[in-house]
């Protein structure tokens, strides 16, 4: 365990240490949930255009069910029950580089923003490597990994959260995920939205 956290402190200083003015406003534009709002449209636009208005609303509203999940878990259930300081509010992190002096909540174990985007991102492959298919899913999922994974760094890049944060987030996020897929895929999609559909996407 002491190697570990040995290893965050190494891994978070050598990040957040190495920035610079343009990559600090562009892990802090990435960091933002309002620059994801285009995505969250397309992301819409995309699912009601392929799978109809009323299939494309019950994905919607999985995506919506697995969002909650994650931020409600993380937040609720694990910071408080873990209770492990954010790397900015440690004795040790009085070095580390906070634009604005911006640190976030007492506890950082597990990145709720992590969670949030690989949950969504994970969610949404699902979505498209299963119903939609095509090119436009493969496009798709580059896309959503891209997200999750720049979100996830610039949560260490900003100082807020270890590694360990992050991957134990993004870990959270694919596991309640894919439960939620298999939910909605088995008990409210599988009579809603075809197994096979005739896209040449």
């Amino acid at each position: 365990m002491r190697s570990i956290e040995n290893l965050d402190w190494l891994i978070i200083y050598f990040i957040n240490g190495s920035h610079s003015p343009f990559w600090d406003s562009f892990n802090l534009t990435i960091s933002n949930k309002l620059t994801w709002i285009p995505l969250y449209l397309l992301l819409f636009t995309v699912f009601i255009w392929k799978l109809g208005f009323k299939n494309g609303m019950l994905v919607i509203l999985g995506a919506v069910a697995c969002y909650f999940l994650t931020e409600m878990i993380s937040v609720k259930i694990i910071k408080p029950w873990i209770a492990r300081p954010r790397p900015c509010h440690s004795p040790l992190g009085t070095d580390l580089w906070l634009p604005k002096g911006h640190c976030g909540g007492a506890y950082g174990f597990v990145s709720t923003h992590a969670a949030n985007t690989m949950g969504l991102a994970m969610y949404c492959i699902q979505v498209f490597t299963k119903r939609i298919k095509g090119k436009m899913a493969s496009l798709f999922v580059i896309i959503l990994l891209s997200y999750a994974f720049l979100n996830g760094f610039s949560r260490v890049y900003l100082g807020v959260h270890f590694p360990t944060d992050v991957i134990c987030g993004s870990l959270l996020g694919i596991i309640l995920a894919l439960g939620v897929y298999y939910v909605f895929s088995k008990w409210i999609l599988k009579f809603q939205i075809p197994k096979k559909t005739n896209s040449k996407s």
